[in-house]
């Protein structure tokens, strides 16, 4: 169907301003997503402004797939807000242009949004995430502290978590390190507390070392971790080293990489072998509607905000954005708690 002169017009003003709002709220949410880590490069000196810029644009996608939605809704209260603030939806409609011909442009361009949506986030930002985590690690290996950040519960390192309270990235020393070596299984089987350590790297075996000091251990037993009257406390050493194997995290398989870094289309193969061992593969196939209901947030939006833009009859651009905002902040604050 051949679009009229004014589904054309509102089709346009559709495409420009979704433009706009996606370049600045991707901005926004990328700088927020990356920022820290390329603070912490930056200030490491581990990395060159090339490389910075790369890691900007990996984490891109990632951006897009929330960015996405929000700009989507945002342009269309912006739109038709204005176009009803000047009468022009009222006129179209005195000169019999029916209100579905008149935001037919809009659901249009909301389809082929979602449709890319569903893409970036189903195979696009995964890839791009885990090669971020390929990235960090590379740089960690030079400098050891990179991979080790301070006040947060490290569990990337397959066999481990690691919690650090401080580090001195010049020195490589780390102080308070609570650590937890896991089984097969993921449980604890030996849980560490030291005083302060020394982390080193050999970028050529992939490997990180750690030395840790002033050492008190707590250890449970393997066959059964969770039986408390089989763990030895009291443990204490002066030296502990650890030997920490990074190529788990720098292969390019599938099996290298969390549900997060994986692409829909894996995650519904490794569904289907879950499924043929009698396992019922219930993260995958939730990480996979997540991502296909991020996809479809765009369209969904976009029949939020053409009834309230229509009702409210407001022009102005920071109060259409200032309800995007809002009406995503909701939805998204639904999707965690879901």
């Amino acid at each position: 169907m051949k679009m009229t002169i004014l589904q054309k017009y509102v089709f346009k003003s559709m495409v420009s301003t979704l433009l706009v709002s996606l370049v600045v709220f991707s901005f926004i949410l990328c700088v927020g997503n990356i920022l820290k880590d390329v603070l912490t490069l930056m200030v490491n000196e581990s990395v060159d402004v090339t490389s910075v810029l790369s890691l900007i644009l990996l984490a891109m996608p990632y951006a897009l797939s929330f960015g996405l939605p929000l700009a989507m809704l945002a342009t269309t209260i912006l739109v038709l807000g204005r176009l009803s603030a000047d009468s022009e939806v009222n006129a179209a409609r005195a000169c019999g242009v029916s209100l579905y011909r008149f935001i037919l442009p809009i659901l249009m361009l909301s389809v082929l949004v979602s449709f890319i949506s569903i893409y970036i986030n189903s195979y696009l930002a995964p890839n791009c995430r885990f090669f971020i985590r390929k990235f960090i690690v590379n740089v960690g290996l030079t400098q050891p502290s990179v991979l080790l950040e301070e006040g947060r519960l490290i569990s990337e390192i397959p066999g481990y978590r690691i919690f650090i309270d401080k580090k001195d990235p010049k020195k490589n020393q780390i102080e308070n390190v609570y650590l937890w070596i896991l089984n097969d299984k993921g449980k604890p089987i030996q849980s560490i507390r030291a005083k302060h350590g020394i982390i080193s790297a050999d970028h050529a075996r992939q490997k990180m070392f750690i030395q840790l000091f002033e050492v008190r251990m707590d250890s449970r037993d393997p066959e059964n971790p969770l039986d408390p009257g089989k763990i030895r406390t009291g443990i204490y050493a002066k030296r502990y080293p650890l030997d920490l194997d990074l190529k788990y995290l720098l292969t390019d398989k599938a099996e290298g990489r969390d549900l997060k870094q994986t692409s829909s289309w894996n995650l519904l193969a490794e569904a289907e072998e879950l499924k043929a061992e009698g396992i019922h593969p219930t993260p995958l196939l939730v990480e996979i509607q997540k991502r296909f209901s991020m996809g479809v947030a765009c369209f969904a939006f976009t029949l939020v905000g053409i009834p309230l833009s229509i009702k409210t009859h407001r022009r102005e651009t920071t109060v259409g954005i200032l309800m995007a905002f809002v009406l995503a902040v909701v939805y998204y604050l639904l999707v965690i708690v879901a």
